[in-house]
């Protein structure tokens, strides 16, 4: 072969190379967006059949349970009617604690900008209110005074602090203190009802909008996850354990959530824990996509998924470590091992507020008021 041919081969076959390396080389971003894209969806139908649906069915069941009991109590008030009432209020309120980090859609009530966790789940209740409403026969389910029912005020109505069930009884043997605890149990039950059917009625569009954008039902998502985390991190830690930097060093014992029960770590825990497995996309279904998998899939941030896992067990760690006294009996006589919750709490805040955020490209819509 002649050598111009030779040398014209090896340029050709050289230059072949050189370009397939060139392409393999190059970002695809084309191909990445729709492989995010998919993951976002699949994340969220997860989310939407596996984790909402079975859990939002679940706490109607509780809920409609808990009018049964306070039927029974209401036509006999002894101590068998009032341990099944509380037995099913605490079942209740343990679901709804899994339900806790949807507050947009069809959890939130159009007309007024306001949420399943607003119209049940208001803490704490004001049981100075609660008393006047009682003497004058007031039950006014359209006023916005949600701290006077909900599920913060059956602790108040059907826990006595210091644990002694006579005295529940002898406050619920008064007929007017008995008909306002029976019909906050059935206002319960009628809001859950609602909500659950503005759920089924939309459940088939929550994985339609998987998008990055404002507005898109994975933004609110997470915006309503992370708003359901700082209100368990300052309602039910901070404020009550007096670590709020605007009056430091003022506890207020009394606000912690199920004072009266003494429930309130088990919630807390509940709550975390809750909050975790939508973190991980835990739904007990062969499929589990999570916040960490979307992180996977657009930048391949391992480290953080790391670094969010285990600060989420270091906080429900925090907790199971607590002595066994009540949340309010250490806030008083243990504050310090009550601020390591705390602080546990405020590093994970900054790996979900912040960093999560940054990475998936998710934007912050509400007003956080933690100093972050």
């Amino acid at each position: 072969m002649r050598k111009d041919i030779k040398d014209f081969v090896r340029y050709s076959i050289g230059l072949c190379m050189f370009l397939t390396l060139l392409y393999a080389c190059k970002p695809k971003t084309d191909d990445a967006e729709p492989d995010s894209q998919k993951v976002r969806s699949v994340f969220l139908q997860n989310i939407g059949q596996n984790y909402i649906t079975p859990k939002f069915e679940a706490l109607k069941t509780y809920t409609s349970t808990m009018v049964q009991a306070s039927d029974s109590l209401k036509q006999t008030v002894n101590l068998k009617h009032l341990i099944a009432l509380q037995t099913a209020y605490d079942q209740a309120y343990m679901k709804y604690l899994e339900l806790d980090a949807f507050r947009f859609g069809a959890f939130k009530d159009p007309a007024f900008n306001l949420s399943l966790h607003d119209y049940v789940a208001t803490m704490p209740c004001s049981t100075a209110f609660i008393e006047s409403k009682i003497k004058n026969h007031i039950f006014n389910t359209g006023d916005y005074h949600f701290s006077t029912r909900g599920f913060a005020a059956l602790d108040y109505l059907l826990y006595d602090h210091g644990g002694i069930q006579d005295s529940v009884l002898n406050r619920l043997s008064k007929s007017d203190r008995m008909i306002y605890l029976h019909k906050n149990c059935m206002y319960i039950d009628s809001i859950v009802g609602l909500f659950h059917s503005n759920w089924k009625s939309s459940a088939a569009n929550f994985a339609s909008d998987a998008s990055l954008s404002p507005n898109s039902t994975l933004n609110q998502l997470f915006n309503s996850f992370l708003m359901s985390y700082e209100i368990a991190m300052d309602n039910k830690v901070k404020i009550p354990a007096g670590l709020d930097a605007s009056n430091v060093g003022v506890s207020a014992p009394e606000k912690v959530e199920a004072y009266f029960a003494g429930n309130s770590k088990v919630y807390l825990r509940q709550h975390v824990a809750s909050l975790y497995k939508v973190w991980k996309g835990e739904t007990g279904s062969n499929t589990s996509i999570g916040f960490d998998d979307l992180i996977l899939t657009q930048v391949k941030d391992s480290i953080l998924v790391k670094t969010v896992f285990q600060s989420f067990d270091k906080v429900l760690t925090s907790i199971d470590a607590l002595p066994q006294e009540r949340l309010d009996v250490l806030i008083v006589n243990n504050n310090t091992v009550v601020q390591n919750v705390y602080n546990n709490m405020v590093e994970l805040n900054k790996h979900l507020k912040t960093e999560t955020a940054s990475v998936l490209g998710l934007s912050l819509t509400y007003n956080s008021n933690d100093g972050d």
